[in-house]
């Protein structure tokens, strides 16, 4: 050790930073392996059939391999992850906090030295990872509704659709109308939050239901009261439940305790933070951003080591990389609806 401190000293500086580099790079790799270990835990499933029989099988690339006993098919520690083929691992962490930071793509592909594409790649893998994540059960008043937001091709090339080309902040029609996104807003007292894609247009009783019946009825107890605006969806749709409407047309916006303030200060924040870091967001990738200002605003709130939490979520999930490819076949059945 002392010969080796010895040579170290007699190189130049620039040799002294490249090895720094290289020892730091290959500790955040194993960092990376450290914190998936942690989630998957000592009982090891198959990511392909969900067994445990489960044997060791070598390694590639320092990374742990397993095969499975039912299925007989080979996974490593980080298959199916947001990390799952990428490359340039040890460049996960610093590009989790300049994500944190709401930095754009150009800027943080500048700072790591690589490509747009490859950014917006990371980027979108990294939002993949969140869906599952923050799934409180909420408590007290819940107060529901859905926002518009104006249907953006933004960036696309292929498959664009002529019949909804419309200038910039601007809408051909009135009302709504399949020009608009609708996005189901749903937040207790406490901050537990629920943000999903329903349709194009305004929403109805069948969006509406099948939005409830895919998890979020879940997250709900008879305990809940549910506030809404006067739309008779709600109605239809929330049998079952305690539920207050406030008929805005009526003047009803507040009734004692029942209101829908919080959520609007929550969707108003949300459009704010587009504007401000985005300009605008493509349709294909806006259920990635509600995500992502889902989890900004919990761990900016919540948690003290901010990139180190947001790091070890990425990694838990190992549905990630199938979900970054299914986001096109996503988007085609969704833009169809009109």
């Amino acid at each position: 050790m002392k010969l080796f401190i010895e040579k170290i000293k007699k190189l130049s500086y620039d040799d002294k930073q490249k090895i720094i580099k290289l020892l730091s790079d290959n500790l955040y790799i194993n960092d990376l392996d450290k914190y998936r270990s942690e989630h998957i835990g000592e009982k090891v499933k198959c990511t392909h059939c969900n067994s445990d029989k489960i044997v060791k099988n070598g390694s590639q690339n320092n990374v742990q391999k397993f095969r499975c006993k039912d299925c007989n098919k080979t996974f490593g520690l980080h298959t199916g992850t947001s990390i799952y083929w990428l490359h340039h691992k040890e460049d996960w962490g610093k590009f989790i906090e300049l994500t944190l930071e709401s930095k754009s793509i150009r800027d943080i592909a500048k700072e790591l030295k690589h490509s747009n594409q490859t950014v917006f790649n990371w980027r979108h893998k990294l939002l993949s990872s969140l869906e599952n994540i923050f799934q409180k059960e909420f408590k007290g008043v819940v107060e529901m509704d859905d926002m518009l937001v104006r249907f953006n091709q933004k960036g696309r090339v292929n498959n664009f659709k002529e019949g909804l080309r419309r200038k910039r902040k601007t809408k051909n029609k009135r009302g709504i109308s399949n020009e608009q996104v609708s996005v189901l807003f749903t937040i207790d007292r406490y901050k537990a939050i629920d943000l999903r894609i329903l349709k194009l247009g305004k929403i109805n009783r069948f969006t509406l239901g099948n939005v409830l019946d895919k998890g979020l009825k879940s997250r709900l107890n008879k305990e809940n009261v549910i506030v809404t605006d006067g739309c008779t969806s709600y109605k239809s749709c929330l049998n079952g439940f305690t539920h207050e409407r406030l008929v805005l047309r009526k003047g009803q916006r507040v009734r004692g305790v029942y209101h829908l303030n919080t959520l609007n200060s929550y969707s108003r924040n949300f459009k704010n933070w587009i504007d401000y870091n985005f300009s605008s967001v493509s349709t294909k990738y806006l259920q990635n951003y509600l995500y992502y200002f889902k989890m900004i605003d919990f761990v900016l709130r919540e948690k003290d080591e901010k990139s180190l939490d947001f790091l070890k979520t990425s990694l838990k999930d190992s549905n990630t990389f199938k979900r970054f490819h299914s986001i096109e076949d996503k988007y085609v059945k969704f833009s169809n609806q009109c």
